[in-house]
């Protein structure tokens, strides 16, 4: 049975405060060879760039993007990926950080 493209895997890129690498790291999202993923931001409490990066990219449509924010209290990632977990569809979980880009068979790869 063919898997629903938005559900086949989902990457969760932890994020803080960095939208020059978030929108690098999206870029080479977009620019993936497999289609069938989400994606979506673990945000540990970054201010508005990063959600209009996040924006942005959500409105290409290219694959769908969530983005799940927390109040910045500190260095938190690891509730924040928690709360990305419970929000994702995907039967496949692909964690990285926002300041990674991927190579075009990164995802392909991955599943």
């Amino acid at each position: 049975m063919e898997a629903d493209v938005a559900t086949r895997a989902s990457v969760i890129l932890s994020i803080f405060d960095q939208p020059r690498a978030l929108n690098l790291s999206l870029a080479g999202y977009m620019a993936q060879s497999c289609k069938e993923f989400e994606i979506i931001v673990a945000d540990d409490g970054s201010d508005h760039e990063v959600a209009e990066v996040i924006e942005r990219y959500r409105k290409m449509g290219i694959v769908p993007i969530k983005h799940v924010w927390q109040e910045n209290k500190g260095y938190r990632r690891s509730k924040i990926a928690n709360t990305a977990f419970l929000k994702s569809e995907g039967e496949h979980i692909i964690l990285t950080d926002g300041d990674c880009i991927p190579h075009h068979d990164y995802v392909k790869n991955q599943l």
